[in-house]
């Protein structure tokens, strides 16, 4: 195989978000190599493909310090300011073992975490691709979605989500969704007390996302009908406003923008993760009293009851939440009652699920109490 063919063939694979097409690959190595942009950059042009090719090839999680060296060279590439080397870089790096912790550490140590944050600015939709590409992988650990939050990564990608271009919404509807959560501590953070630190960083970035008007733009993509036919993108997006509701302070935001009323809209799709998703933040919001009656104002309980009769164990889990916290309203509990709300969680109560017998039975007591004191 000669070099142009290994040249292909490292570049030609894409994702079904990714925006580079096969023969634009081409055509960026053909660009790269006669690239002159960069005094200092032209000289490794020959031998730049080559080496990404051999960081693919040469991946072993057991040889640390070789993946380092590797990443290191990617990020070298990135640093360069030519825009072509750049999108090469970023295209071989998301093709990396991105989820691997020994590689997340590379990225960090080679400073490739504030490269990516400033590509976030970059007027190029495909650097802009690609470098969310990386992120919404990476962010699932707790350190990066920290660190990035400290380099001001936030407000870009929340400048992203009213970008018209939906690939980009999407992903920045993912990584948001991410450093929106915590992922469980290690034992070595428990063992030195970090668990309470750790939430409060989390509450950190949920304030960041509000306060940098994170919120609306969530909240329009809702509404949205073009979004609402991408079933993939209001999956995300939906992912992303449960996240945040787990914060009152953004509940008070949602609710200014009628949120309950939206999500409840949603209840009626047929795909279970976005259902799993919109009944995961109305949970939230109607721990706040005042959203029970707005869950009533939008006909909201036949929909909710009627999630009951799925099997899909974390919709379940988020379905009985509503109701366990809804039931204490004089209305509502009669809703309820009135669409069959109390048997069908007798019903659960028989699930081969455990988790899904303990939210029944959890979402039953308030329930029948309420229901008694009726009488």
């Amino acid at each position: 195989m000669d070099s142009k063919d290994e040249e292909r063939k490292i570049h030609s694979g894409e994702s079904e978000n990714d925006s580079f097409a096969k023969d634009s690959n081409i055509v960026l190595i053909k660009e790269l190599e006669q690239s002159s942009d960069s005094s200092n950059y032209s000289d490794d042009a020959a031998d730049s493909v080559s080496e990404m090719s051999a960081i693919k090839e040469k991946k072993n999680p057991n040889e640390i310090a070789s993946i380092n060296a590797h990443i290191q060279k990617l990020v070298r590439y990135l640093k360069t300011g030519n825009k072509t080397a750049t999108i090469i870089a970023l295209s071989c790096l998301k093709d990396e073992e991105l989820e691997s912790e020994i590689t997340q550490e590379a990225i960090k140590n080679t400073g490739g975490l504030q490269i990516l944050v400033n590509l976030l600015e970059t007027d190029d939709s495909k650097c802009k691709i690609a470098t969310l590409q990386i992120l919404k992988i990476i962010t699932g650990s707790t350190d990066i979605s920290r660190q990035i939050t400290d380099l001001g990564a936030i407000p870009n990608i929340i400048n992203i989500l009213e970008n018209n271009y939906r690939i980009l919404q999407k992903l920045a509807a993912e990584t948001i969704a991410n450093v929106a959560k915590l992922k469980k501590p290690s034992k070595i953070v428990r063992k030195t007390g970090g668990i309470p630190k750790l939430c409060a960083e989390n509450r950190v970035i949920s304030n960041l996302i509000r306060q940098c008007g994170g919120l609306d733009p969530l909240i329009s993509l809702l509404t949205n009908e073009k979004t609402r036919r991408n079933k993939i993108l209001l999956s995300c997006v939906t992912g992303a406003v449960w996240k945040c509701s787990t914060n009152p302070e953004n509940i008070r935001r949602f609710d200014e923008l009628d949120t309950v009323t939206i999500l409840i809209q949603l209840l009626s799709d047929e795909n279970e993760e976005i259902l799993t998703n919109a009944a995961g933040a109305i949970a939230e919001c109607v721990k706040l009293p005042h959203n029970h009656e707005v869950v009533l104002k939008a006909d909201g309980i036949p929909a909710i009851v009627n999630l009951l009769n799925y099997t899909n164990e974390n919709l379940l889990g988020n379905v009985t939440k509503i109701i366990a916290e809804c039931a204490v309203n004089f209305d509502c509990i009669q809703k309820i009652i009135e669409n069959d709300g109390i048997r069908l969680l007798w019903s659960l109560l028989r699930s081969s699920f455990s988790k899904v017998q303990a939210s029944a039975a959890w979402a039953l007591v308030p329930c029948i109490q309420n229901a008694n004191a009726q009488r």
